[in-house]
């Protein structure tokens, strides 16, 4: 299999396509160098494919879903599902193989870009990188999932704006930049497990209006009760419920902007307004209707 260049995979969709025809992808070009990009895996079968980085770009990844794996004369990379890598392999030839649903938003940007944006929060990273190669992987904690998975449903979305597409690439490349050394929770939960516990947060988000039990959940996901909380507490820093209420109070945030309380509430699932607004205003310090005076 004939590697083809980094820059002609993002440059061209149609050599896109011929190289991994099972694989959706969006690359979006943000200004500055900077370009983001989703995969997403939708065929039955693994994507195989060889590609040669021929660019000096830091990549800042996620893996949303699914199992992908990079070979290099240099390392032999297997991200973990849910985990954020940032890496630095330039002219290195790789082989990629991938699940067939896998999902993957990823960011490459310049030193000198990131250096501008970011300051003296890169410092560690850069030092790292002055060094040669550089493969870093960890787990990213709740805020951190929330910014990759945000952004890949603004790639994804043909109605989000550049405004959007551009405050969700900053957003994601600040949650990377945060936790420079401390990776223990990708070693305190077992990679089975962490493929479980991303399995019941995507169950327990499908349906913001109702929440399912963590009996439910365990039963689905096959993990017990103890493993789903303990999980949820390292993987993601929050518990299952006070996760399943950031996302609903976020989501009510959106809506606040085109509905009234009582019909945002009754969107929800809130049989009645004066609980939403009560949990709105302990979750935002504010009640949704003031909220929703600067969201108009």
């Amino acid at each position: 299999m004939a590697p083809v260049s980094s820059t002609q995979l993002m440059s061209n969709p149609v050599t896109f396509s011929e190289v991994m025809p099972n694989v959706a992808s969006s690359f979006i070009d943000i200004g500055q160098g900077i370009t983001a990009s989703i995969y997403q895996g939708m065929g039955t079968n693994r994507v195989q494919a060889a590609m040669t980085n021929d660019s000096d770009l830091i990549n800042f990844s996620c893996l949303l879903n699914g199992q992908v794996e990079f070979r290099s004369g240099r390392f032999c990379i297997k991200p973990s599902t849910g985990n954020s890598s940032i890496s630095f392999l330039p002219h290195d030839r790789f082989d990629i193989s991938a699940s067939s649903q896998f999902r993957q938003v990823e960011l490459m940007l310049p030193k000198e870009v990131l250096q501008e944006l970011a300051g003296s929060d890169a410092d560690w990273l850069l030092e790292d990188i002055a060094k040669g190669h550089f493969y870093r992987d960890c787990a990213p904690g709740q805020q951190g999932l929330n910014a990759a998975m945000t952004l890949f449903k603004r790639l994804s979305s043909r109605s989000s704006s550049p405004l959007m597409i551009k405050a969700a690439v900053y957003e994601f490349l600040a949650w990377q930049l945060d936790n420079p050394g401390i990776c223990h929770q990708q070693h305190s939960v077992p990679l089975r497990e962490r493929k479980q516990l991303m399995e019941a947060r995507e169950l327990l988000l499908q349906d913001l209006c109702c929440a399912p039990t963590i009996a439910e959940l365990a039963r689905e996901t096959g993990l017990n009760q103890l493993k789903l909380k303990r999980g949820f507490k390292l993987l993601f820093g929050s518990s299952i419920y006070n996760l399943f209420l950031q996302e609903r109070m976020n989501h009510a945030k959106q809506l606040l902007s085109k509905h009234n309380v009582g019909e945002t509430a009754q969107m929800l699932g809130y049989s009645n307004a004066s609980h939403f607004s009560k949990a709105f205003q302990k979750q935002y310090g504010v009640c949704p209707s003031e909220a929703r005076k600067h969201a108009i």
